[in-house]
């Protein structure tokens, strides 16, 4: 009020604002880390799909569109970059088709519509399924 005195209710207004603003501004970069991590998190999605794009095209040998029981296990056996995309891809039944005695359950697991073969949509899903868990494990 310019009396040259500050009253209780003036500095609380006071305290109040300068709480506010900083409020809003923790608020503000809470956002901003937010949308960066997200942007962070589909950046990395888009990457691990071309990747697993590739891997689904280096299976494919007969590039007939579809994953064989013979492409897969054919791959498994002697692509080394198609052994380190399964290990580390986050999704059990895809990892699972590394292991001999699993590879047939595996394969069951991922062709969704029972035609006997892979096709890339069920392969990506599978893909999408293991980084979504992986993503969500590491935001825990």
């Amino acid at each position: 009020d310019s009396d040259g005195s500050i009253s209780i209710e003036e500095w609380e207004e006071a305290i109040e604002a300068a709480l506010q603003t900083k409020l809003n501004q923790i608020a503000a970069e809470r956002a901003r880390k937010r949308a960066q991590a997200k942007k962070e998190r589909d950046k990395y999605a888009a990457e691990v799909l071309v990747l697993a794009r590739q891997v689904f095209a280096m299976l494919d040998v007969d590039e007939g569109g579809t994953l064989s029981h013979d492409e897969v296990t054919n791959g498994v056996e002697n692509d080394e970059d198609v052994v380190k995309f399964l290990i580390n891809c986050g999704n059990a039944d895809l990892a699972a088709l590394l292991k001999p005695k699993k590879l047939k359950k595996a394969l069951e697991e991922l062709d969704v519509d029972n035609s006997g073969e892979i096709d890339s949509e069920e392969w990506e899903a599978a893909v999408m399924k293991g980084l979504e868990k992986r993503m969500a494990a590491m935001e825990a």
